[in-house]
């Protein structure tokens, strides 16, 4: 998926004042004579209403359920909520209220899991953002933290197996170059996650960049227990987002028939071949 994922700001500066109002969570529902504003339900999914949301996929359970999928995965691999710094930046400082504000939060599972992690910090989820370098610094303090986890727009093969995805699964990639060409012409979403640790790295507004790369296994190929567990998890998170794209894949003029074979020939293929991996990228950052 080449939509941003989770860009994590800590340590804002701009608007400080605001954020440190008030300390305690704040949740407010939709009331079910308001949903029409937000929502449009469309062949029995949810969308976003707005229409300039560049945001493709539904907003409802299964999709939520899905982002749940991902974000209990990548804890796993890595031990943790999060990469980097983070604990030192976030330690308690009766004289500074830190703040953390979450772009592209999805359905909010990380943040909340952070702030309960980090009493003493105030957390801002703020969902349909695009993280632009420059915003990101302006509304970082200088020694502020950057950190960013996006997934890969494609599941490839470990590097080490030297496979080429084309060539190897090739229902997989024909999937996700499908996919990822409708974004980019018709949604202007063709970032590629890479592309953000090289634009971190080459900013001047950013010093000691780290990126690390995490390949989550897709199916239970793999020899360790947990990793097949993991595995077996993420390749049913897969299915969910190939069925949440049906409905962007049919607005893009592709018959239903095309479609249901695209994303049938995609999910059978993640049974039949082993090796595949989604990568996840991470960035972390200071502020210079």
């Amino acid at each position: 998926m080449s939509t941003p994922e989770d860009t994590h700001l800590d340590n804002l500066e701009n608007g400080e004042n605001e954020l440190s109002d008030s300390s305690s969570s704040s949740i407010e529902p939709v009331r079910d004579e308001d949903v029409p504003r937000y929502f449009d339900e469309r062949n029995n999914r949810l969308y976003h209403s707005h229409p300039h949301s560049p945001y493709p996929l539904p907003v409802d359970t299964p999709e939520q359920e899905r982002l749940t999928v991902n974000h209990n995965v990548l804890k796993r691999l890595i031990g943790a909520n999060h990469r980097g710094p983070v604990d030192t930046v976030l330690t308690s400082n009766p004289d500074h209220r830190r703040n953390v504000l979450d772009l592209c939060t999805g359905n909010g599972k990380w943040v909340l899991e952070m702030a309960g992690q980090f009493r003493d910090a105030q957390f801002i989820g703020v969902d349909i953002g695009i993280s632009l370098l420059d915003e990101v610094a302006r509304l970082l303090r200088p020694g502020g933290l950057l950190l960013s986890v996006e997934w890969s727009k494609q599941l490839s093969f470990h590097p080490d197996s030297n496979l080429d995805i084309e060539e190897h699964a090739p229902a997989t990639f024909h999937f996700f170059d499908t996919v990822n060409h409708i974004l980019a012409d018709t949604h202007g979403v063709s970032l590629d996650s890479a592309d953000i640790q090289l634009l971190v790295t080459n900013s001047a507004h950013f010093l000691n960049v780290t990126t690390e790369q995490i390949y989550v296994p897709v199916g239970i190929w793999h020899e360790n227990d947990v990793l097949t567990t993991i595995g077996s998890s993420f390749r049913a998170g897969q299915k969910k987002l190939a069925v949440s794209f049906k409905q962007m894949l049919l607005d893009s003029g592709m018959s239903a028939e095309e479609v249901d074979a695209l994303i049938t020939d995609f999910t059978e293929e993640m049974h039949s071949v082993e090796g595949l991996v989604m990568v996840a990228h991470i960035t972390h950052a200071e502020r210079a």
